[in-house]
């Protein structure tokens, strides 16, 4: 592709090198991989599950995530989409401040839920199939999430297993 300008050559190169450096910047979903386990498929009051969520830094240079301490950093999704919780969850005095990640470095968390909604004061959610998917923001503003990872949520342990 030819492009033609006063400044000739050099202009066509810079503005080439601009557009190429454009295309080669990574989203932060492709900077910071999220992810979330779960121990059990099956959770209840009696038998909460322990959920971990990490976050690792795959670019080659330093990021900044944050997002934790208040409010968790995952969240509850029923069969309709929507978001269950924990929305809001009771959150300390304390708030943990951002965290710099090198390349190559992860930061983890990990909390238990035993299937309350918006958060561990509320009630249990109805027996029922949901989704639970981790997120971090990645600073100035853009949250990356984790896949998705199914549970379900039993009204009484005797259901369990």
């Amino acid at each position: 592709m030819r492009i033609d300008s006063v400044c000739g050559t050099t202009t066509s190169v810079a503005i080439v090198v601009v557009l190429l450096a454009g295309c080669l910047s990574l989203s932060p979903s492709e900077l910071v991989d999220v992810t979330l386990s779960v121990s059990d498929t099956v959770v209840s009051e009696a038998l909460p599950v322990v959920i971990d969520v990490a976050a690792t830094n795959r670019g080659d240079s330093d990021v900044t995530v944050s997002g934790y301490g208040c409010p968790q950093l995952y969240r509850v999704i029923d069969g309709n989409g929507s978001i269950v919780g924990p929305e809001g969850a009771y959150c300390l005095a304390m708030v943990v401040p951002p965290a710099t990640l090198s390349p190559g470095e992860s930061i983890e968390f990990q909390y238990t839920w035993s299937g309350r909604g918006n958060s561990e004061f509320s009630a249990p959610l109805p027996t029922g199939e949901y989704e639970l998917q981790a997120w971090i923001l990645v600073l100035p503003q853009d949250s990356v999430f984790s896949g998705t990872a199914p549970v379900r949520v039993v009204g009484s342990p005797t259901a369990v297993h």
